[in-house]
């Protein structure tokens, strides 16, 4: 139980080092980190498909899906008409119906078995998560106050943004300043509770992790 709220507590303060960060370094950050974390989505998706054993039949099928979903979703965001919470409902009906279409197309192994493989990728992620969060939290040297104080708020923190989340009195674009801001004063706070080496020491550790990922995408690639 302690591991799991350290880690908890740890992956709040991944923020800080991004908000410490120049501008221009941070935005290209998280553009990196976005084509990365695709990229991997993407080879996911190839091992599983892989790994299904697909006929050259149902192959076919499963490209005509993935072609017909890529036109209407290319289609939906050309439509300026829309809301950013619209476009996002409707690329989330896309993707059910995607979904259900593939799984249309597969028997009752191919689904029993892909249902199988992404419980273990889950529980592979969720592992590797707690691993890495362990070694940040140990390379920082956080103590047992900095512990309790990050624990608390991040608590704090999933509780207001629940409740700016839930309130319907707001529209989405006064919810997003409003997380926004609600993030900014979570990384405020969090630099309060670590010391001036251990911020650096996690920007260190954010940007080598950081080169790793670009390493592996490109080895795949």
């Amino acid at each position: 139980m302690k591991k799991y709220l350290v880690a908890l507590g740890t992956m709040a303060m991944i923020s800080t080092a991004s908000f410490a960060q120049d501008k221009s370094a941070e935005k290209k950050s998280d553009h990196t980190t976005t084509n990365v974390k695709r990229h991997h989505k993407g080879h996911g998706q190839s091992q599983m498909m892989s790994q299904l054993n697909l006929s050259d039949q149902q192959k076919q099928e499963a490209k005509s899906i993935r072609e017909d979903y890529q036109a209407q979703v290319k289609q939906l965001e050309s439509d300026k008409s829309f809301t950013q919470q619209q476009l996002k409902e409707k690329k989330a009906t896309l993707q059910k119906s995607q979904r259900e279409k593939f799984q249309s197309i597969l028997t009752d192994d191919q689904r029993a078995k892909m249902l199988a493989m992404k419980s273990s990728r889950k529980h592979e992620g969720k592992k590797m998560s707690g691993d890495r969060m362990e070694k940040i939290k140990s390379e920082l040297t956080l103590s047992e106050e900095q512990e309790t104080q990050l624990q608390a708020q991040h608590e704090a923190f999933k509780k207001d943004a629940v409740a700016i989340r839930e309130n319907k009195s707001l529209t989405e674009d006064q919810k997003k300043s409003q997380l926004m801001e609600l993030r900014k004063s979570q990384r405020d706070s969090e630099e309060k509770i670590l010391t001036a080496e251990q911020l650096e020491k996690l920007k260190e550790i954010k940007t080598k992790r950081m080169e790793e990922m670009k390493d592996r995408d490109s080895k795949r690639s």
